[in-house]
């Protein structure tokens, strides 16, 4: 079995590296996620059936990918509660390693405030104001257009001389 030393230093280590963690989560991912679903409007995607079925499948994965920051907050957390426990019999803990460990401690007890997942995406179609749980959009209008198929183009005979290969040509 391997041993691992367990000094203030590392203590003080450890608790940067978890505020780091809960850092990326709120600072990094949570705000993307939040923007990504905000943008999903009304006028974002039509009601044509491929584009119901992208929106569908978007929202269950923007409610995996939220689901998935709660999980790793709560992981997180967990470190946290070790990391306490394991410097709980370290007696050359100074008072700021010890301050330190209490906020983290404290911090991980509140996790990020996240829309609940949802089965129907922030704004019906045809509505044009959003869900109960929506963010409000950042931007208006959005800078997100659907995609439009260009138009056909129309055959037209070709004009001036025609040039063709020699291989072609009668000799």
């Amino acid at each position: 079995m391997t041993q691992v030393e367990l000094t203030p230093e590392v203590v003080k280590y450890r608790v940067q590296q978890l505020n780091g963690l809960f850092d990326d989560i709120e600072e990094d991912f949570l705000p993307q996620i939040i923007n990504v679903r905000a943008a999903q409007t009304s006028t974002t995607w039509s009601s044509a059936p491929p584009a119901v079925q992208f929106r569908t499948s978007m929202r269950n994965a923007l409610n995996t990918a939220e689901a998935n920051l709660r999980t790793l907050w709560g992981r997180v957390k967990e470190l946290c509660d070790t990391l306490e426990q394991n410097a709980a019999d370290l007696t050359t803990l100074d008072d700021d390693a010890r301050a330190e460990l209490a906020r983290l401690l404290e911090r991980a007890q509140t996790p990020p405030e996240m829309p609940a997942p949802t089965t129907t995406p922030p704004y019906a179609p045809g509505a044009t104001t959003p869900g109960p749980w929506a963010p409000r959009p950042l931007m208006d209008p959005p800078l997100l257009t659907p995609w439009m198929p260009p138009a056909p183009a129309t055959p037209s005979a070709p004009s001036g001389p025609t040039i063709q290969p020699e291989w072609d040509a009668e000799k």
